[in-house]
């Protein structure tokens, strides 16, 4: 039995759910038109509450970019928005903005565990921290963590799914009330030529997005 690379249908399936979405692509080949909720023009995403802006994480005009899709769900104290694009199938960017949050205390603990919890019970291994640390973005702190999980061989139908690594990188941030817990998913630098360039992709990401 042949066994091949399958790198974001779980990991999509999981960042994605609840959500509607547009983009994307039509059978898998034409350019879907994006009808988001929120204002996306110029390569741009403003909330539709205006809670929060952010770039693209792909360069505008780019194949990557046609190709994106955008996952939105507008909820009473809770935004959620994720970008992704079949041009780069191993990345996900989520972001979750929180409004009117009165205690703060342990809030990002609990972000990261229930984020965690998720993927662990989707695959049934544990992620393991590599780093953490804190960044200034936009005059706020950032506090940053990030995750590697080994995604193992699986079966799907008559398929065999290649095992391979993905790493899980947070971000989360606060201005009055309002905190954006930003979740962002892609291969290890250098595994797979599909991601190249990821990294810079997710740091122009997070040093764009604006919490207002």
């Amino acid at each position: 039995m042949k066994t091949i690379k399958l790198f974001s249908a779980v990991i999509l399936s999981t960042m994605l759910a609840g959500c509607s979405s547009t983009g994307g692509t039509i059978g898998g080949m034409i350019p879907a038109p994006k009808f988001t909720q929120g204002d996306f023009k110029n390569s741009q995403y403003t909330a539709k509450d205006n809670s929060f802006k952010v770039d693209s994480p792909f360069k505008s005009a780019s194949y990557a970019e046609r190709y994106m899709e955008i996952a939105e769900s507008y909820q009473a104290g809770e935004i959620q928005v994720a970008f992704s694009s079949s041009a780069a199938p191993a990345e996900v960017y989520r972001v979750r903005v929180f409004d009117n949050v009165q205690n703060e205390e342990g809030f990002l603990s609990l972000l990261l565990e229930r984020s965690a919890a998720n993927y662990e019970q989707s695959y049934g291994t544990a992620l393991e921290k590599i780093n953490s640390g804190s960044l200034n973005i936009n005059g706020l702190k950032v506090d940053t963590t990030t995750f590697r999980q080994k995604i193992p061989e699986r079966s799907e139908g008559l398929r065999r799914l290649e095992g391979f690594d993905t790493l899980h990188s947070s971000f989360y941030m606060k201005k009055g009330n309002r905190i954006a817990f930003i979740w962002i998913n892609r291969m290890p630098p250098g595994q797979e030529i599909m991601t190249s360039g990821a990294e810079a992709r997710i740091e122009a990401f997070v040093r764009s997005f604006e919490l207002m």
